[in-house]
Protein backbone atom coordinates (compact mmCIF):
# COMPACT_ATOMS: atom_id res chain seq x y z
CA UNK A 1 0.00 0.00 0.00
CA UNK A 2 1.41 3.67 -0.86
CA UNK A 3 0.57 5.98 2.04
CA UNK A 4 1.43 9.75 1.47
CA UNK A 5 1.79 11.56 4.82
CA UNK A 6 1.57 15.77 4.38
CA UNK A 7 2.27 17.36 7.28
CA UNK A 8 5.42 19.59 8.45
CA UNK A 9 8.26 17.91 10.45
CA UNK A 10 6.91 18.05 14.50
CA UNK A 11 10.17 16.18 15.67
CA UNK A 12 11.24 19.29 18.36
CA UNK A 13 7.30 20.16 18.86
CA UNK A 14 6.55 19.28 22.45
CA UNK A 15 3.97 16.83 21.98
CA UNK A 16 5.95 13.58 20.28
CA UNK A 17 2.15 11.62 18.99
CA UNK A 18 2.41 13.33 15.53
CA UNK A 19 5.85 12.02 14.92
CA UNK A 20 4.95 8.88 16.24
CA UNK A 21 2.33 8.30 14.21
CA UNK A 22 4.34 9.24 11.44
CA UNK A 23 6.94 6.33 12.21
CA UNK A 24 4.37 3.31 12.94
CA UNK A 25 3.24 4.13 9.03
CA UNK A 26 6.84 4.35 7.86
CA UNK A 27 8.12 1.62 9.06
CA UNK A 28 5.63 -0.82 8.84
CA UNK A 29 4.27 0.49 5.42
CA UNK A 30 6.88 2.28 3.85
CA UNK A 31 4.61 5.84 3.90
CA UNK A 32 6.28 8.57 2.79
CA UNK A 33 6.32 12.23 4.25
CA UNK A 34 6.20 15.50 2.70
CA UNK A 35 6.53 18.59 4.50
CA UNK A 36 8.79 21.50 5.74
CA UNK A 37 11.81 19.79 8.20
CA UNK A 38 11.67 16.83 5.76
CA UNK A 39 14.16 15.29 3.08
CA UNK A 40 13.71 16.90 -0.60
CA UNK A 41 10.47 19.24 0.83
CA UNK A 42 10.58 22.01 -1.69
CA UNK A 43 8.89 24.80 -1.12
CA UNK A 44 8.22 26.08 -4.55
CA UNK A 45 5.58 22.96 -5.04
CA UNK A 46 1.91 24.15 -4.79
CA UNK A 47 0.41 20.93 -5.77
CA UNK A 48 -0.37 17.43 -4.68
CA UNK A 49 -0.05 15.80 -7.89
CA UNK A 50 3.69 17.11 -7.88
CA UNK A 51 3.67 15.63 -4.28
CA UNK A 52 2.86 12.50 -5.54
CA UNK A 53 5.65 13.12 -8.43
CA UNK A 54 8.45 13.11 -6.43
CA UNK A 55 7.79 11.22 -3.79
CA UNK A 56 6.11 7.93 -5.46
CA UNK A 57 7.58 8.49 -8.79
CA UNK A 58 4.64 7.77 -11.86
CA UNK A 59 2.82 5.18 -9.08
CA UNK A 60 -0.54 6.22 -7.97
CA UNK A 61 -1.06 5.95 -4.05
CA UNK A 62 -3.72 4.46 -2.10
CA UNK A 63 -4.30 7.24 0.73
CA UNK A 64 -3.51 10.17 1.23
CA UNK A 65 -3.56 11.49 4.99
CA UNK A 66 -3.45 14.99 5.43
CA UNK A 67 -1.74 15.87 9.27
CA UNK A 68 -2.94 20.14 9.77
CA UNK A 69 -6.35 20.33 7.87
CA UNK A 70 -8.17 21.83 10.30
CA UNK A 71 -6.00 24.46 12.29
CA UNK A 72 -6.36 27.69 9.79
CA UNK A 73 -9.87 27.60 9.31
CA UNK A 74 -11.79 26.08 6.21
CA UNK A 75 -10.94 28.28 2.54
CA UNK A 76 -11.07 26.90 -0.57
CA UNK A 77 -8.13 24.63 -0.18
CA UNK A 78 -7.48 22.19 1.54
CA UNK A 79 -7.14 23.67 5.79
CA UNK A 80 -3.96 24.05 6.57
CA UNK A 81 -2.26 22.09 3.87
CA UNK A 82 -0.26 24.91 2.20
CA UNK A 83 2.97 25.45 1.44
CA UNK A 84 3.61 26.81 4.27
CA UNK A 85 6.64 28.59 3.13
CA UNK A 86 3.93 31.17 1.65
CA UNK A 87 1.25 30.49 4.21
CA UNK A 88 0.76 34.31 4.70
CA UNK A 89 -0.09 34.29 1.16
CA UNK A 90 -3.09 31.99 1.78
CA UNK A 91 -1.23 29.33 -0.49
CA UNK A 92 -2.95 25.64 -0.50
CA UNK A 93 -1.55 22.80 -2.39
CA UNK A 94 -3.98 22.35 -5.63
CA UNK A 95 -4.98 19.22 -7.54
CA UNK A 96 -6.52 17.40 -4.11
CA UNK A 97 -9.39 16.39 -6.35
CA UNK A 98 -6.92 14.59 -9.33
CA UNK A 99 -5.77 11.95 -7.02
CA UNK A 100 -7.49 8.68 -7.46
CA UNK A 101 -6.79 7.62 -4.03
CA UNK A 102 -8.54 7.94 -0.42
CA UNK A 103 -8.33 11.05 1.28
CA UNK A 104 -7.77 11.24 5.25
CA UNK A 105 -7.26 14.26 7.41
CA UNK A 106 -6.56 14.40 11.36
CA UNK A 107 -9.20 16.02 13.57
CA UNK A 108 -6.92 17.17 16.73
CA UNK A 109 -8.79 19.19 19.54
CA UNK A 110 -12.32 19.20 18.09
CA UNK A 111 -13.62 21.46 20.32
CA UNK A 112 -11.32 24.24 18.67
CA UNK A 113 -11.35 22.89 15.70
CA UNK A 114 -14.54 21.85 14.41
CA UNK A 115 -17.64 21.50 17.23
CA UNK A 116 -17.84 26.03 17.66
CA UNK A 117 -17.73 25.53 13.96
CA UNK A 118 -20.09 22.18 13.04
CA UNK A 119 -21.31 23.15 10.33
CA UNK A 120 -18.54 25.08 8.06
CA UNK A 121 -16.49 21.76 9.25
CA UNK A 122 -18.86 19.22 7.56
CA UNK A 123 -18.97 21.71 4.62
CA UNK A 124 -15.05 21.24 4.62
CA UNK A 125 -15.40 17.27 4.47
CA UNK A 126 -18.10 16.93 1.89
CA UNK A 127 -16.77 19.42 -0.40
CA UNK A 128 -13.38 17.97 -0.73
CA UNK A 129 -14.72 14.84 -0.35
CA UNK A 130 -12.28 13.74 2.52
CA UNK A 131 -13.00 9.86 2.40
CA UNK A 132 -11.57 9.58 6.49
CA UNK A 133 -11.71 11.69 9.14
CA UNK A 134 -9.45 10.21 11.71
CA UNK A 135 -10.24 11.97 15.41
CA UNK A 136 -7.39 11.52 18.68
CA UNK A 137 -10.59 11.85 20.83
CA UNK A 138 -13.76 9.64 20.80
CA UNK A 139 -16.23 12.56 22.27
CA UNK A 140 -16.97 12.86 18.50
CA UNK A 141 -18.29 9.33 18.27
CA UNK A 142 -21.14 10.24 20.26
CA UNK A 143 -22.15 13.58 19.48
CA UNK A 144 -22.45 13.48 15.84
CA UNK A 145 -23.97 10.16 15.29
CA UNK A 146 -27.31 12.29 14.18
CA UNK A 147 -25.17 12.98 10.85
CA UNK A 148 -24.32 9.96 9.17
CA UNK A 149 -22.49 11.73 6.34
CA UNK A 150 -19.72 12.63 8.73
CA UNK A 151 -19.92 9.68 11.27
CA UNK A 152 -19.49 6.86 8.45
CA UNK A 153 -16.56 8.84 7.52
CA UNK A 154 -15.10 8.88 11.28
CA UNK A 155 -11.99 6.32 12.65
CA UNK A 156 -10.77 6.70 16.02
CA UNK A 157 -6.97 7.12 15.98
CA UNK A 158 -5.91 6.20 19.36
CA UNK A 159 -2.85 8.04 20.96
CA UNK A 160 0.26 6.34 20.48
CA UNK A 161 4.03 6.32 21.24
CA UNK A 162 7.12 5.44 19.99
CA UNK A 163 8.69 3.05 22.45
CA UNK A 164 11.97 4.32 22.16
CA UNK A 165 11.44 7.33 23.65
CA UNK A 166 8.66 6.60 25.93
CA UNK A 167 9.77 3.22 27.68
CA UNK A 168 10.96 1.88 31.04
CA UNK A 169 14.29 3.04 31.43
CA UNK A 170 14.91 1.55 34.90
CA UNK A 171 15.27 4.67 36.82
CA UNK A 172 14.82 5.05 40.72
CA UNK A 173 11.59 5.76 41.84
CA UNK A 174 13.28 8.30 43.88
CA UNK A 175 9.26 10.32 43.93
CA UNK A 176 5.97 8.73 45.20
CA UNK A 177 4.34 11.02 43.16
CA UNK A 178 4.68 13.40 39.79
CA UNK A 179 2.54 15.90 38.81
CA UNK A 180 4.20 17.24 35.41
CA UNK A 181 0.76 18.70 33.90
CA UNK A 182 -0.23 21.87 32.38
CA UNK A 183 -2.52 23.94 34.93
CA UNK A 184 -1.55 23.03 37.96
CA UNK A 185 0.28 26.54 39.52
CA UNK A 186 -3.32 28.00 38.84
CA UNK A 187 -7.16 27.68 38.01
CA UNK A 188 -7.26 26.36 34.26
CA UNK A 189 -10.88 26.84 32.93
CA UNK A 190 -10.20 23.32 30.85
CA UNK A 191 -8.35 21.68 33.55
CA UNK A 192 -9.62 22.99 36.76
CA UNK A 193 -9.15 19.58 38.90
CA UNK A 194 -5.12 19.84 38.09
CA UNK A 195 -4.89 23.14 39.87
CA UNK A 196 -7.04 21.51 43.31
CA UNK A 197 -5.03 18.13 43.13
CA UNK A 198 -1.48 20.18 43.09
CA UNK A 199 -2.69 22.31 46.22
CA UNK A 200 -3.63 18.63 47.91
CA UNK A 201 -0.17 16.94 47.17
CA UNK A 202 2.02 20.01 48.45
CA UNK A 203 -0.16 19.57 51.84
CA UNK A 204 1.12 16.45 51.83
CA UNK A 205 4.08 16.05 54.00
CA UNK A 206 4.57 12.70 54.19
CA UNK A 207 4.85 12.03 50.18
CA UNK A 208 8.40 12.67 48.00
CA UNK A 209 6.53 14.93 45.31
CA UNK A 210 7.64 16.24 41.28
CA UNK A 211 6.58 19.15 40.17
CA UNK A 212 7.77 21.64 37.95
CA UNK A 213 5.71 23.90 35.11
CA UNK A 214 4.40 22.72 32.40
CA UNK A 215 7.34 23.46 29.23
CA UNK A 216 4.89 24.66 26.78
CA UNK A 217 3.66 23.80 23.39
CA UNK A 218 5.64 24.66 20.66
CA UNK A 219 9.27 23.65 19.69
CA UNK A 220 11.77 23.23 21.62
CA UNK A 221 15.24 23.06 21.81
CA UNK A 222 16.69 19.09 21.78
CA UNK A 223 17.77 17.70 26.03
CA UNK A 224 14.75 19.95 27.09
CA UNK A 225 14.58 18.00 30.57
CA UNK A 226 10.94 17.76 30.15
CA UNK A 227 10.57 17.03 26.84
CA UNK A 228 10.55 13.50 24.94
CA UNK A 229 12.93 10.80 26.68
CA UNK A 230 13.39 13.13 29.43
CA UNK A 231 10.40 13.88 30.46
CA UNK A 232 9.85 9.75 30.18
CA UNK A 233 12.87 9.62 32.39
CA UNK A 234 11.16 11.86 35.09
CA UNK A 235 8.07 9.88 34.93
CA UNK A 236 9.52 6.52 35.22
CA UNK A 237 11.38 8.08 38.46
CA UNK A 238 7.52 8.30 40.34
CA UNK A 239 5.67 5.28 41.35
CA UNK A 240 2.59 7.44 41.17
CA UNK A 241 1.71 9.88 37.87
CA UNK A 242 -1.32 12.06 38.08
CA UNK A 243 -3.11 13.78 35.37
CA UNK A 244 -6.63 14.18 33.84
CA UNK A 245 -8.97 14.85 31.18
CA UNK A 246 -11.73 17.25 30.38
CA UNK A 247 -14.37 17.07 32.82
CA UNK A 248 -17.31 16.69 29.88
CA UNK A 249 -15.07 15.40 26.94
CA UNK A 250 -13.34 12.92 29.21
CA UNK A 251 -10.31 12.70 26.90
CA UNK A 252 -7.55 9.57 26.58
CA UNK A 253 -4.78 11.51 25.29
CA UNK A 254 -1.61 10.52 24.44
CA UNK A 255 -0.16 11.30 27.79
CA UNK A 256 -1.92 8.17 29.14
CA UNK A 257 -0.06 6.16 27.32
CA UNK A 258 3.13 7.81 27.51
CA UNK A 259 2.56 7.78 31.38
CA UNK A 260 2.25 4.29 31.86
CA UNK A 261 4.63 3.37 28.79
CA UNK A 262 7.31 4.80 31.26
CA UNK A 263 5.62 2.64 33.95
CA UNK A 264 4.68 5.03 36.85
CA UNK A 265 1.12 3.84 37.78
CA UNK A 266 -1.70 6.11 35.82
CA UNK A 267 -4.02 8.01 38.47
CA UNK A 268 -6.58 9.88 36.64
CA UNK A 269 -10.10 10.60 36.33
CA UNK A 270 -12.54 8.77 34.73
CA UNK A 271 -12.29 8.89 30.69
CA UNK A 272 -14.91 8.20 27.92
CA UNK A 273 -15.35 4.75 26.55
CA UNK A 274 -12.84 3.24 29.04
CA UNK A 275 -14.17 -0.75 28.00
CA UNK A 276 -13.05 0.22 24.59
CA UNK A 277 -9.76 1.82 25.62
CA UNK A 278 -8.66 -0.95 28.23
CA UNK A 279 -8.64 0.36 30.89
CA UNK A 280 -9.79 -1.18 34.31
CA UNK A 281 -9.92 0.69 37.74
CA UNK A 282 -7.45 -0.98 40.22
CA UNK A 283 -6.44 -3.77 38.15
CA UNK A 284 -3.91 -1.26 35.28
CA UNK A 285 -5.02 1.82 36.65
CA UNK A 286 -6.24 4.33 39.20
CA UNK A 287 -9.10 5.93 38.89
CA UNK A 288 -9.70 9.12 41.03
CA UNK A 289 -11.70 12.05 41.82
CA UNK A 290 -11.25 15.14 44.11
CA UNK A 291 -13.31 12.94 47.28
CA UNK A 292 -11.13 9.79 47.15
CA UNK A 293 -7.68 11.29 45.53
CA UNK A 294 -5.76 11.85 48.83
CA UNK A 295 -7.10 8.47 50.60
CA UNK A 296 -5.74 6.52 47.33
CA UNK A 297 -2.48 8.15 47.04
CA UNK A 298 -1.85 7.40 50.30
CA UNK A 299 -3.23 3.64 50.60
CA UNK A 300 -1.26 2.50 47.63
CA UNK A 301 2.12 4.18 48.69
CA UNK A 302 1.39 1.79 51.90
CA UNK A 303 0.95 -0.86 49.45
CA UNK A 304 3.88 -0.73 46.86
CA UNK A 305 3.64 -4.41 45.96
CA UNK A 306 0.16 -3.68 44.96
CA UNK A 307 0.88 -0.25 43.16
CA UNK A 308 3.83 -1.90 41.11
CA UNK A 309 1.59 -4.70 39.74
CA UNK A 310 -1.14 -2.21 39.04
CA UNK A 311 2.11 -0.15 36.65
CA UNK A 312 3.45 -3.03 35.07
CA UNK A 313 -0.43 -4.55 33.95
CA UNK A 314 -0.39 -0.65 32.43
CA UNK A 315 2.44 -1.01 31.10
CA UNK A 316 2.09 -4.07 29.21
CA UNK A 317 -1.29 -2.71 27.69
CA UNK A 318 -0.33 0.26 26.38
CA UNK A 319 3.11 -2.04 25.14
CA UNK A 320 0.96 -4.28 23.08
CA UNK A 321 -2.00 -1.93 22.21
CA UNK A 322 -0.46 1.79 21.96
CA UNK A 323 2.54 1.62 20.84
CA UNK A 324 3.20 3.47 17.56
CA UNK A 325 3.61 0.44 15.29
CA UNK A 326 0.27 -1.68 16.84
CA UNK A 327 -1.66 1.80 15.61
CA UNK A 328 -0.31 1.52 12.39
CA UNK A 329 -1.76 -1.99 12.04
CA UNK A 330 -4.85 -0.21 13.69
CA UNK A 331 -4.69 2.41 11.10
CA UNK A 332 -4.29 -0.33 8.17
CA UNK A 333 -6.91 -2.22 8.97
CA UNK A 334 -9.30 0.34 9.49
CA UNK A 335 -8.51 1.63 5.99
CA UNK A 336 -8.89 -1.44 4.13
CA UNK A 337 -12.31 -2.90 6.24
Amino acid sequence: MNILIEGINLENYYSKEHESFKNGLRTMYGAKVWGKGYENYDPEVDSFLEIRRRTFGDEEIDLLIIMGANNYGFKDGIGASYNVEKAEEGFYYRDLEKLKCKKAVLLYDFWSEAECKREEYFDFILKNQIDIIFTLFRYPLHIWRLYPDIIDRMIWLPPSFNPGIFNDWGMEKKYDVGNLNSGIFSADSFYPERHKMHKKLLEMNDITYLYSKHPGGGFHKEGDPLIGKNFSKAINECRIFVTSGHEVYKNFTSKYVEIMASKACLFTTECLDEDVIGLIDGWNCIKISESNFEDKVHYFLKHKDELKAISERGYRLVMEKYNCYAQANYVYRNITR
